[in-house]
């Protein structure tokens, strides 16, 4: 079989780390999956670019020239190419400027042409973040079949990711709450990018994944439902031969943390800046646990951003930098005797995926899919948003119990490996695919 996968990014992000898991898993099985991108960083032969068709324009040029000059004597940061180049040509300013969605791009229109063959599939991912002409899917849905999974709700909105509170992309959009929410615009034309995406899928026929059932839900409420030929859900997995249960001993002493502290662990990239994630409600409910005199000291461990550790009472908040190797944030879920995960919304986040496969209780907040990814009671527990009090609670209730922390962590093990495995993902993806390739031939 041959795929080709389309997505912004081949390593950064959570739907990257998805769909190059998925793209590796197809290799591996002797399948031929070429994956395009935006920014690509792996070196893969079949890993390919997509061309970018603002940085050949006189423009970016100019800047590009000139920031190398001042580079070159000792100025930093005064013009940043890849901003400039959002400027370029005349078209992506005057679409800024009204609010529009950026659909001007040349590179992602001969996608196609990237692969030496024709794939049997073509499967994309997020499609956001300025670099695909989203006016092409009703005619490359008509040259093959097309899977789309879903790891946000963009494709359901006026311009955002996630909508939090807002229900208004159930209806049109417009007088949008939050322009400033990723992808931000600069003014409000959410009713005139809802109504475009709209007309694109109106035309267009793709078969859709979504990794949980709550994001399924949400797509045949939306303007999309009218695009879908057939859809499914398939969980997100995490390799299990990198992350699986093993000795928290032994993983403390190799980060060189203390072996008698109770530890809980959140890893996000950019923890106290991401949007979507509610640090406060974590911190405050970690403060909370220290000030009840549990006669232990307790750490809270940031993975994700550097920043300066501060103590309040028997409580200190670490902050550790975003670590790439998968082998030490493993380390870093074995060693902690929670994970702790609120969010304002999510869709299924793979941090909470990889903690449950290392053997560690996750408590999280009930939003999007999470509650689809945590037995209640079993494999960790579920809190309502914002509610730092019965958070601190559950925690006091692990570190004052380890054989309750215990018995959560092997549960959360055992679940993670029939459940949450990246070889049942590649092999749920594969039957899939044919499933659509046969209902195309029937066609």
């Amino acid at each position: 079989m041959k795929v080709l996968h389309v997505n912004w990014h081949d390593s950064v992000g959570g739907a990257a780390i998805i769909a190059q898991s998925i793209v590796d898993g197809l290799r591996d099985r002797g399948h031929t999956a070429h994956f395009a991108v935006a920014h690509r960083q792996n070196p893969h032969p079949d890993n390919i670019a997509i061309p970018d068709s603002r940085t050949g324009s006189m423009w970016y040029q100019t800047w590009n020239a000139l920031e190398k000059q001042l580079r070159n004597r000792g100025v930093r940061g005064a013009f940043v190419p890849h901003q400039m180049s959002k400027l370029v040509p005349i078209s992506h300013v005057i679409d800024r400027f009204r609010g529009r969605e950026d659909f001007n791009h040349k590179g992602s229109r001969q996608v196609l042409e990237l692969v030496p063959d024709r794939p049997d599939v073509l499967h994309l991912h997020n499609l956001h973040v300025d670099y695909f002409d989203l006016r092409r899917l009703p005619i490359l849905s008509r040259q093959l079949p097309i899977v789309a999974t879903l790891h946000d709700t963009w494709m359901l909105s006026g311009h955002c990711a996630y909508s939090l509170e807002c229900t208004r992309w159930t209806t049109g959009c417009g007088r949008c709450p939050h322009l400033e929410t990723y992808p931000s615009v600069l003014r409000d034309a959410t009713a005139y990018n809802w109504r475009r995406k709209r007309s694109i899928y109106a035309n267009s026929k793709l078969s859709v994944v979504t990794p949980s059932q709550w994001l399924l839900d949400c797509v045949g409420r939306s303007i999309l439902a009218p695009a879908v030929r057939n859809a499914t859900v398939i969980h997100n997995g995490v390799d299990l031969t990198t992350f699986h249960a093993g000795s928290k001993t032994a993983s403390r002493a190799a980060l060189g943390w203390s072996q008698d502290a109770f530890i809980a662990l959140f890893v996000a990239n950019g923890i106290r800046s991401n949007t979507w994630k509610d640090y406060e409600t974590m911190a405050a409910a970690v403060r909370q646990v220290g000030a009840n005199a549990l006669e232990r000291e307790v750490h809270f461990i940031c993975v994700g951003e550097a920043g300066t550790s501060g103590t309040n009472g028997s409580t200190t908040i670490h902050f550790v930098d975003y670590e790439k190797d998968p082998s030490v944030v493993a380390k870093f879920y074995r060693a902690a005797d929670v994970y702790l995960h609120a969010a304002k919304a999510d869709t299924f986040p793979t941090t909470v995926l990889e903690a449950l496969a290392c053997g560690t209780p996750v408590v999280a907040t009930a939003v999007g899919g999470i509650p689809e990814q945590i037995d209640d009671g079993v494999t960790g527990y579920l809190i309502p948003p914002g509610d730092s009090q019965l958070m601190a609670a559950q925690i006091s209730n692990l570190c004052i119990n380890p054989e309750l922390q215990s018995w959560l962590g092997s549960n959360a093990a055992a679940d993670a490996a029939s459940r949450f495995g990246a070889d049942r993902m590649v092999d749920n993806y594969l039957a899939y695919y044919a499933n659509v390739l046969d209902d195309a031939a029937r066609v």
